[in-house]
């Protein structure tokens, strides 16, 4: 971009170039306030240690258990990090011996809150029935260990797996919907 001289020279003398608000004497500018801190881009900070693997599967258990917004909430760790556990993953590869912890733990917590559930169910008699009182509070308690049973249940094996198979048939024609070409034989020449 070109411009010519009179706009050059006005621009350098106008009070809104900043060149004309540094002061000639370096001691009179005011102090500098300036504060470089270090770029942080996310994830764990320097002075967070790793996880344990019994940590992880804590964390990722308390999820499935609690959600994980109060997860995130109680334990400092990223809901994105949270996901990353609860599907048996760190740092976006899978883990197997996490993924085989977390089916253990799930499962016995599973198979707790079903014996519990059944035991409630159980505790509920005639006289309790008679005081509905106490069998509403004893059915909403096996509700409950219902809901934490179905939470920790794997998603992947419960339930049969069903196949569905498709066959695509060509249409079959009949030798009527065909045009007959009679065709003879010719002599040599």
């Amino acid at each position: 971009m070109f411009i010519s001289d009179e706009e050059a020279e006005r621009r350098l003398n106008d009070t809104a170039n900043l060149f004309r608000q540094i002061p000639a004497n370096p001691e009179d500018a005011p102090p500098d306030l300036t504060e470089i801190k270090p770029l942080h881009r996310g994830g764990r900070t320097s002075d967070q240690p790793n996880m344990t693997h019994k940590e992880r599967v804590t964390v990722a258990t308390m999820a499935d258990a609690i959600g994980n917004k109060k997860t995130e909430e109680l334990t400092g760790v990223s809901s994105a990090q949270i996901e990353q556990l609860k599907a048996g993953e760190v740092g976006h590869a899978p883990n197997m011996a996490l993924a085989k912890d977390l089916r253990e733990v799930r499962t016995g917590v599973e198979e707790k809150a079903i014996d519990l559930v059944m035991s409630t169910l159980s505790q509920i008699d005639t006289d309790k029935l008679e005081k509905m009182k106490t069998a509403r509070e004893l059915a909403g308690v096996a509700k409950d260990l219902s809901s934490v049973a179905e939470r920790m249940s794997d998603k992947s094996t419960s339930g049969p797996v069903q196949n569905n198979i498709v066959f695509y048939v060509p249409n079959s024609r009949e030798e009527e919907a065909y045009s007959v070409v009679d065709v003879e034989p010719q002599p040599a020449s």
